[in-house]
């Protein structure tokens, strides 16, 4: 496979200029995309991080073309006096408007990383990626939209920081690996769910998850797993994991996740209630929780018992999910903090 052809964008110099090299960069990311003839290996558009790159309109492939599997699409933040790939941040300023990331398109085998997204308002998706692509190391934040990310099937979701947002955080297609993000409200609150598993067959490993009010943590389908997963609630009356609220929602795998604070009139912990589902739920902790389970009758145990912690797990949550040695919860989620926070 050959590999990708690299451009450089500048946004804080003129929009529409510059040929996207590193002497010579383009203005702005749109008039890369329309400018570029996809190479034999895809193309990664590298986004200086001299300034946010404001957006007038959605980001569109359009007159780019469809990028496939041997040719895929990257788009990634790159300091302004360094090289691609050096790990710094492009910015993406969706102008207060309700506007994104392919917002409203489906392109497949995207990558968006290192990047932050930011003040979108009204919009259906803020990033939206379909089938085999990526979410990667990214910051959205200041955002109103239905669902903030939403990406197709087989799509990898992972280490970002999505915070200060309405709607839900992410709504994932079938077989969406969920892996080490941070989803946190702030002056806007998430609404329905921080992420949301819209099919089957996805995976939420490693991830904190801070959400208050009748908001769940964690929504899944059938055949989905949440493991090693921190879900904090400011006395919400949500649920931390919804494993059964409707249909087609079993043979699913919840264990060593911490639950705390869903503490309001009929806060649940793990809410496995749906008649057909059949559940696998095992070394799960649970504090302050109005209840942790139901339907135990359901539920196929391991040799972890699920258990009620005496004291917090965190050391400060939801700002420090530094977890605390205690009620053996080290066989728990312990996920590393990574990405950008």
């Amino acid at each position: 496979m050959a590999a990708p052809t690299e451009y450089e964008v500048d946004p804080s110099i003129a929009g529409g200029s510059g040929t996207g090299t590193h002497g010579d960069p383009f203005g702005d990311l749109q008039f890369a995309l329309d400018s570029i003839t996809q190479g034999a290996g895809g193309d990664r558009v590298s986004v200086w991080d001299s300034a946010d790159e404001v957006l007038a309109a959605s980001l569109t492939n359009l007159t780019y073309g469809v990028p496939t599997d041997l040719k895929p699409l990257i788009i990634e933040g790159m300091t302004a006096t360094g090289t691609p790939g050096d790990g710094g941040i492009g910015g993406i300023d969706c102008n207060a408007g309700a506007i994104g990331v392919f917002s409203g398109v489906s392109v497949n085998n995207v990558t968006l990383k290192n990047m932050r997204v930011h003040n979108a308002a009204g919009v259906t998706q803020v990033v939206q990626v379909a089938g085999e692509s990526a979410v990667i190391n990214c910051e959205i934040d200041n955002v109103s939209a239905t669902s903030v990310i939403n990406p197709g099937g087989n799509c990898v979701i992972m280490n970002n920081y999505v915070h200060n947002c309405s709607g839900i955080g992410l709504s994932a297609s079938t077989s969406t690996l969920v892996l080490n993000n941070r989803f946190e409200d702030g002056v806007k609150k998430f609404t329905t769910a921080a992420v949301r598993m819209a099919s089957a067959g996805g995976t939420a490993i490693g991830n904190y998850v801070s959400v208050s009010g009748a908001t769940d943590g964690i929504n899944l389908r059938a055949g989905c797993s949440a493991i090693h997963n921190s879900i904090y609630s400011a006395g919400g009356t949500g649920q931390g994991i919804d494993d059964g609220g409707g249909a087609n929602e079993e043979w699913n795998v919840v264990a060593n996740n911490i639950f705390e604070g869903f503490s309001g009139v009929g806060g649940i912990g793990i809410d496995n209630s749906s008649t057909a589902a059949i559940h696998y739920c095992d070394g799960n902790r649970f504090f302050n929780c109005t209840t942790n389970i139901t339907a135990t009758a359901r539920i196929l145990a391991g040799n972890t018992a699920n258990t009620t912690l005496t004291v917090s797990a965190f050391t400060n949550a939801p700002t420090d999910f530094t977890p605390v040695n205690t009620d053996g919860i080290f066989n728990a989620a312990l996920p590393g903090k990574v990405g950008l926070f």
